[in-house]
This record gives C-alpha cells, sequence and structure tokens, in this order.
C-alpha cells in the first residue's frame, strides 16, 4: 500500500474521531443548558414554597394532629423512591455483570480452543471489550438524609420534622432532580436523542441481505456468502453494531419478518434463552408472565407465594408490579421447544475415529496434517513414527475440515494481518502487499491479547460487585435511618405542636438551605460537564493538530510542479527530472512560476517525518525545502535561502554549502552525488545526507516549522537533479 494511501486513511479516521468528539461536545453543552433550566426551576419552586408557607402556617397548626400519618407516609414514599432507585441500579449492574460474564465465558472457550484456524476465526468477536461507562455510585439526596431528625434534643427534631412538611407545601422543590430532564414528547424533542443505528453484518443470518450502507435488511430465499462467525444468527435476525446507553431515539420505515421453522440444531445453540431467571436451570412447566419474561411454574409461584403482604405481585426480572396475582397457565410454545432442546442434547455424539473399520472408537485427537480423528489405539503412530511426529496435533473436533482452503484444497499456515483471514500458500497471489505472519504466530499473539482482555472483563466484574455490595449497604442504611425516624416522629409531635410559630422562620431558613443545596450539587455537576468539555475540546484539538501533522515516516513519492519552474528548466522522466537549458520553454502564466531565479518546487507539501534522496549531476546543484508562499517574481527574496522562508544545501563545483535567510555556512566536501533530505516537521528538523554505501551527515537544522514545508531544487548550466524512487533505494541496498 502507498505511503499516501496509509496518510489518507489516518486522516480519514481522524476525521471519524474528531466528528464524534464533536458529537460528544454538543451533548454536553445540552446537558449544560439542561442544568440551567433544572436550576431556574428550582428556584422558583423554592419562591413559591416561601409564599405559601406564609400563607397555610396557622393552618398547619390546627391540622398537625392529622399530618402525622401524612409525614410518615410521606416518609415512606421517599424510602421507597430512594430503595426503587437503587434496585434500578442493581437491575443495570446486575445487566452488565451478566454481559461481562458472558464474554468471560466465551474467552474461557476461545483459549481453551487447541484448533488454531478455529481459533483465530472465532477470536475477533471476543477481542474487544464493550463500553461500560463507570460504575454508578447512589448517592442519597440531602431532603432524604433522615439521621438528623432521631437527635434527642428537641430542638433538631422539631426542624428536621418541619422540613418534611414542607414537602407537602411544594412539591416541586423535593421532587426536582437536575441530572433528569423532563421526557420528550414532541417529533423535535425526540430528535435530540437521535442515534445513527448501523446493522453489524457478523450477526446476520445467512438469508438476510444488507443494502443502503449496512442499514437496511431484507430477507431473501438465496443464501449469502457471509464468513463464519460464532455471533452469526441461526434464524432471520440481526444486530446492530451500537450498543445504547442513556436516552436514545430511532426509526424504522418497515420491517418484513418471515421465519423458518427452528431445527432441533439451531435450538440447542440457544439454551441461555430458555433458562429461568430464579433457578437459571432450563425451564420446567413454563409459564409466561403479562409482562413478558418466563419462569419455571414452581420457581414463579414459590416466589410470589413468600410474600407476606399481599398485592402488588412484580415480576423478580423487570420488576413490573400487577394489583392482581396474574393467572398462571403453561406456555406450550415454548414447552416444546424445551423438548426438543433436550432431545436434541442427548443426541449429540462423541467425535469418531476415522480409521477404525469395525465398531467405531471415540477419538481423542484430530490430526491438522492428516485431516483425521484418531482414537487412542491409532494415534500412537503419531507419536512413535518419526514421520507423523512433527504433526499437529488438537483435541477432537468435527471441525477441522475448517483448516482447509476450499479454493486450492491447501492447509491454512498463513494469517492475513490486512484482511483478518487464515489463508494457504496458493492465496498469497490474492494478498500480494499485505502483512501476513503465521498462523501459530498470530495465535499466540491473539491468545495472549485474550488473556489481558479476561484480566480486564474480571477487573469490570470484580467493580461491578463491589458496587452491588455498596448499593446492599446505602439501602440498609436508609431502611435503618427511615425507621429511626418514624420512631422520633411519634416521641416529639406533642410538643412540636407548641413551637410551630417559633419554627415558621426556621422553616424558611431551611428551604433557602435546601435550595442551595441542591444548586450547588447542579453547579458541581454543570462543573464536570465544564471539565470534560474542556477536556474534549483539547483532544479535539490534538486531533485537529494530527490532521495537519501526521507522525508516520513516509519515503516520499515526489513530483515536480510544472507551475512553478522557471522557464529555462525542462521537466523530465514523468516530473522526476530537472535539468537547465539555454532554449526558454513554452509554459503557460502562472503565478506561481520563478521568473528569475532557476528554481521549482514539488507539487507535494511535507507534515510528519518525511524522507527523499536525489541524484546530482554538473557543478550547479541546489537542493532545498521551501514554505508555499516564498517570493517567485523579481527580487533576492524568491532565491532559494536568502530568505526566512527555505533552507538550502547547494552544490558548486566541488563545494558545499548551506544557506538560510542570506546565512551561509560550508560543508566539507563529499565524494557522492547522491544526497538524501530527511524532515521531522513536528520536531522540528531538517537533516542533509551524502548517501553511498553508508549515510552521511552533512548538516542538520533544529528549528520551529509553522507551514507545510515543499521540496525544491534549483540547477545551473549544464546541471540537471533526478528525484530517486524508492524502488532504485531498495534495488541498491
Amino acid at each position: 500500500m502507498a505511503a499516501g494511501d496509509d496518510v489518507r486513511d489516518s486522516a480519514k479516521e481522524l476525521k471519524e474521531m474528531k466528528d464524534e468528539f464533536h458529537k460528544l461536545i454538543q451533548e454536553r453543552e445540552r446537558g449544560q443548558r439542561e442544568f440551567r433550566e433544572a436550576v431556574k426551576l428550582l428556584k422558583c419552586s423554592a419562591l413559591e414554597t416561601m409564599e405559601d408557607i406564609e400563607k397555610v402556617f396557622t393552618e398547619l397548626i390546627c391540622s398537625l394532629e392529622k399530618k402525622r400519618s401524612e409525614i410518615k407516609e410521606q416518609i415512606r414514599a421517599q424510602e421507597k423512591t430512594e430503595i426503587d432507585r437503587a434496585e434500578e441500579l442493581h437491575k443495570h449492574l446486575d445487566q452488565e455483570l451478566t454481559q461481562l460474564r458472558k464474554r468471560q465465558a466465551e474467552i474461557e472457550k476461545r483459549l481453551n480452543t487447541d484448533d488454531q484456524v478455529i481459533f483465530l476465526k472465532s477470536c475477533q468477536s471476543v477481542c474487544v471489550l464493550p463500553s461500560f461507562e463507570d460504575v454508578p455510585s447512589f448517592t442519597q439526596h440531602t431532603h432524604l438524609s433522615f439521621k438528623d431528625i432521631s437527635i434527642p434534643a428537641f430542638k433538631e427534631v422539631s426542624e428536621d420534622v418541619c422540613q418534611q412538611q414542607t414537602a407537602r407545601i411544594s412539591r416541586e422543590v423535593s421532587n426536582v432532580h437536575v441530572a433528569e430532564p423532563p421526557e420528550p414528547k414532541t417529533a423535535n424533542e425526540f430528535l435530540k436523542y437521535f442515534c445513527q443505528l448501523n446493522l453489524d453484518l457478523n450477526t446476520a443470518d445467512i438469508n438476510l441481505k444488507l443494502s443502503n450502507r449496512n442499514t437496511k435488511a431484507s430477507y431473501s430465499d438465496k443464501v449469502q456468502q457471509y464468513p463464519d462467525h460464532p455471533e452469526r444468527f441461526e434464524f432471520p435476525y440481526i444486530l446492530c453494531q451500537e450498543g445504547l446507553y442513556g436516552r436514545c431515539y430511532w426509526e424504522r420505515l418497515r420491517i418484513f419478518e418471515h421465519c423458518k421453522e427452528m431445527s432441533e440444531s439451531a435450538v440447542s445453540q440457544y439454551v441461555d434463552q430458555f433458562s429461568c431467571p430464579v433457578c437459571l436451570d432450563p425451564l420446567k412447566e413454563p409459564v409466561t408472565i403479562p409482562c413478558g419474561h418466563s419462569y419455571c411454574m414452581s420457581c414463579i409461584t414459590d416466589c410470589w407465594g413468600q410474600k407476606e403482604q399481599g398485592p402488588p405481585y412484580r415480576c423478580p426480572q423487570c420488576r413490573e408490579s400487577f394489583s392482581q396475582r396474574p393467572l398462571l397457565k403453561k406456555n406450550t410454545l415454548i414447552a416444546e421447544m424445551m423438548e426438543t432442546l433436550q432431545k436434541t442434547s442427548l443426541q449429540t455424539a462423541a467425535v469418531e475415529c476415522d480409521v477404525c473399520t469395525t465398531e467405531k472408537n471415540r477419538a481423542v485427537k484430530s490430526c491438522l496434517q492428516c485431516l483425521a480423528s484418531f482414537c487412542q489405539t491409532h494415534l500412537q503412530l503419531h507419536y512413535e513414527s518419526p514421520a507423523f511426529m512433527k504433526h499437529k496435533l488438537v483435541e477432537a473436533s468435527r471441525n477441522i475440515q475448517e483448516n482447509i482452503c476450499l479454493s486450492h484444497g491447501k492447509l491454512l499456515e498463513i494469517y492475513c494481518l490486512d484482511d483478518r483471514q487464515c489463508i494457504c500458500c496458493l492465496c498469497t497471489d490474492n494478498h500480494k502487499g499485505h502483512s501476513v505472519v503465521s498462523v501459530d504466530s498470530e495465535w499466540t499473539s491473539k491468545k495472549k491479547e485474550l488473556k489481558e482482555i479476561k484480566v480486564s472483563c474480571q477487573k469490570l466484574i470484580k467493580e461491578r460487585e463491589r458496587g452491588q455490595r455498596e448499593l446492599s449497604e446505602a439501602v440498609k442504611s436508609l431502611k435503618s435511618s427511615a425507621l429511626e425516624t418514624m420512631e422520633d416522629i411519634e416521641k416529639v409531635f406533642t410538643e412540636l405542636i407548641c413551637s410551630l410559630e417559633k419554627k415558621r422562620s426556621e422553616i424558611k431558613e431551611q428551604i433557602r438551605a435546601q435550595e442551595k443545596t441542591e444548586i450547588d450539587r447542579a453547579e458541581e455537576l454543570h462543573k464536570h460537564l465544564d471539565q470534560e468539555l474542556t477536556e474534549l475540546r483539547r483532544r479535539r484539538a490534538e486531533i485537529e493538530k494530527l490532521l495537519i501533522t501526521d507522525d508516520q515516516v513516509n519515503f516520499l513519492k515526489l513530483h515536480l510542479d510544472p507551475n512553478t519552474a522557471k522557464n529555462h528548466l525542462v521537466l523530465l522522466d514523468g516530473n522526476k527530472k530537472i535539468l537547465s537549458t539555454n532554449l526558454v520553454q513554452q509554459y503557460p502564466d502562472h503565478p506561481e512560476r520563478f521568473d528569475r531565479f532557476p528554481n521549482v518546487l514539488c507539487r507535494e507539501g511535507l507534515c510528519g517525518r518525511c524522507y527523499w534522496e536525489v541524484e546530482c549531476s554538473g557543478n550547479d546543484c541546489a537542493i532545498a525545502v521551501s514554505y508555499k508562499g516564498i517570493s517567485r517574481k523579481g527580487s533576492d527574496d524568491s532565491r532559494l535561502g536568502f530568505n526566512k522562508e527555505s533552507w538550502r544545501l547547494s552544490r558548486y563545483h566541488q563545494n558545499f554549502y548551506f544557506i538560510h535567510n542570506k546565512a551561509q555556512v560550508s560543508i566539507p566536501a563529499v565524494c557522492s552525488s547522491r544526497i538524501g533530505l530527511y524532515v521531522d516537521h513536528r520536531a522540528g528538523t531538517l537533516s542533509f545526507y551524502s548517501v553511498s554505501d553508508t549515510m552521511t551527515l552533512l548538516h542538520r537544522v533544529q528549528t520551529t516549522f509553522t507551514e507545510p514545508l515543499y521540496p525544491a531544487f534549483g540547477v545551473g548550466t549544464s546541471s540537471s537533479v533526478r528525484i530517486i524512487d524508492q524502488e532504485s533505494i531498495h534495488a541498491n541496498l
């Protein structure tokens, strides 16, 4: 692949990353606007509360006895809200743990695969962990902290109980959560959360045809030639590439579904989907409750039978509640599928020996060279005969043919890193110029990578398990605090009536403090978003800088720019060679053409680290680099090296000079006519080398380049300069 193609691919990836960072910046700026709106709503709510207290405080004294039970109910409701929030977080962690453990099991399965080809074909799906957010923390809101109410001192007791009463006056203050913007209702509000989805080719059933850049799937009777992949469905299903978190919105035009009957072999691959969420065993007497989840008849009956409080009845998985106990009926469809699954699992047989002629013995190993499986008896030849000792043995497998190239019938011994596939020795003609390694080498590398991913997966699992333990402790503390509050309210309620007048002003102060606490919390979140925005903008700026300066060292393929050549210069060899002549060339007028000095620039502007070589002939040659804006007309400023915008190495007869901004440095003479130039744009270094059997440094410049550099040349009478191709250099090595 040419260096220019690599640079363009890198630039494309950087532009995509820049667009993604721009999207993240917009999301966080939208979050800041939502925070400001929530704070505004909070302040309005607090102001209304203060006004209401003045109006209703007299009525509050008369109704305090009645409100005692209401306060208790409010505490219970607040306790329930926080517990439900904790359970939702716990459920979210459960889902992530399930996904991580499933991925860990897949990694273990891949690591235990001896067959290198099958391993490399199947490991791509588990080489990258899903993206997870940080483990969410459970923070109890300030107005839900009950510990102060349990203090025996009457002053603090009455203060906090009054705080609970103010929630009745202004529900907005106690219920506004600045971190949760309102649910979208209109089309424009939904479109704020629009996300672009792309169908995942590796999961598509072979009868699904993808089009419109993987945004449309159509059912086809013709089998599609998709490569084998462990995540591919055997039913007409397909997943999207993107995993969704937070608020998301998308639309579909229409869906045509045509599902074939599930075969017995296909059902056996989805045993996890037919397991009871309670006992985790295959479903027995499966029943489906109104929310759509299925359980064993005995498991859901026992689960609901243990509830002492009766209704509402909840689904153990999604926590949806039912006022009346649902009628449980056997799901005959799932029951039939489970019966088929059990029959299929009983019919699974071991791999048989391919050599046994009468009674087939169980195979213990498969040979990748012989493409056959052997029992313990017939395997001895591989251990004893020198002709077979170097054969590769793996665990007995029915998939041994996957080690053979379907096109050439040869063993898959090579791995193409560019196409990420195993190939045989004859396939290499179709992979010319690609990076290839042996299957054994790539197997070792991928296995090491999988082990590292496994460690990361285990770390994520431990973090989420720790998060679940912390949630349990927080819920326990919340319940204990609420219980203490309920007991203290009974004790101090009579004293509270006598002190309400005094507490009126104190309650107002509490509301102000509560308002301040919520505003401080919003400002803290706003500050956090500011920090994220700063980091995102910094990274976006770095990417924009990288789009200008590439870090790859490229041997450049340069071409002289005819639009810059003085009209006494002849360009030859496909604009690779420049020759001085007394004849005026018929070049068209162009604003970038040098009109006084015999100079010419190349078309290519340079960033990053670059190297090229030239061959000089004659007694008057100059090799230089220049900014695009160098003067082209008239004065000495258009002469290479006689300005701040160009750096020149000049050869005059047998003398060498380096010139920049009219300052000249003499360089000891060298015999070689070939000169190499190396530029590190970011580091600000420019080096000139004499190239023969060895590389001899002629001169090095350390400066700061502020613009892309363009290779430049100057030739005098009877002199020429030729740009050396990369192939010519390799031929001389």
